[in-house]
């Protein structure tokens, strides 16, 4: 899941987000895999995050928080990311590693890219 053609594969299968052009891993998170990406659609530049999730995480532990995320959404609370839908409007992505003889399932989301300053990094 770490390289730049495997994931512009499933972006631009599974998602209209535009060209990527940037991507590089973000190592704040210690248990799910997160990477920063950038993208270059109608001529301007789109900035997101996309989730991959460990494989200990539970599909219905995934749903909750995406439903969370959605209420908080809903409610109009602005510190938290929104998700991005799939092609299909699903809130993440489950697929089967390139890997043929793993018996589970990668799940992935991506999030809209917050802006602003880290004030509350886990870093260091």
């Amino acid at each position: 899941m770490k390289t730049f053609g495997l994931i512009n594969k499933i972006l631009l299968k599974h998602y209209q987000l535009g060209d990527l052009f940037h991507i590089e891993q973000n190592f704040r998170g210690y248990v799910n895999a997160n990477y920063e990406f950038e993208t270059l659609r109608y001529g301007k530049k789109y900035r997101y995050m996309l989730r991959h999730y460990a494989e200990t995480r539970k599909e219905e532990d995934i749903r909750f928080e995406h439903a969370l995320l959605k209420e908080l959404k809903r409610r109009q609370f602005d510190l938290s990311p929104r998700l991005v839908n799939t092609i299909d409007n699903k809130t993440y992505l489950k697929f089967r590693s390139h890997i043929k003889t793993r018996e589970k399932y990668d799940l992935i989301a991506v999030f809209e890219w917050l802006p602003g300053e880290d004030r509350y990094t886990w870093d260091g």
